[in-house]
């Protein structure tokens, strides 16, 4: 966990690197920020043993998905990840792993 961050976004930051660099499956591949939340409901999901219906785990709680959007800048700004995923898909919300420098 990095110093004074508090755990629930410390666990949900655990959760997108695991996303994306795909040490979780997750049904749809992180490269915008809506499939990375439908991402995390879905880890979360697995890891509390419910089910994985599909309509429910679209819906990251309200306080989660502003985590998840908090933790989105995090780590565009750490250089994880940049913004765009391909040339057909350059700008926000669209992302993917940032190159090696």
């Amino acid at each position: 966990m990095l110093a004074g961050m508090n755990p629930k976004k410390a666990a949900l930051r655990q959760i997108i690197l695991d996303i994306i660099f795909k040490k979780e499956k997750v049904t749809y591949p992180a490269h915008d920020l809506v499939d990375l939340k439908h991402g995390v409901q879905e880890v979360l999901l697995r890891r509390a043993g419910k089910s994985q219906d599909y309509e429910f785990s679209r819906n990251l709680p309200d306080e989660d998905g502003m985590l998840v959007q908090e933790i989105f800048w995090d780590l565009f700004i750490e250089k994880y990840i940049t913004l765009g995923f391909n040339t057909d898909n350059p700008g926000m919300t669209h992302f993917r792993l940032h190159s090696e420098d």
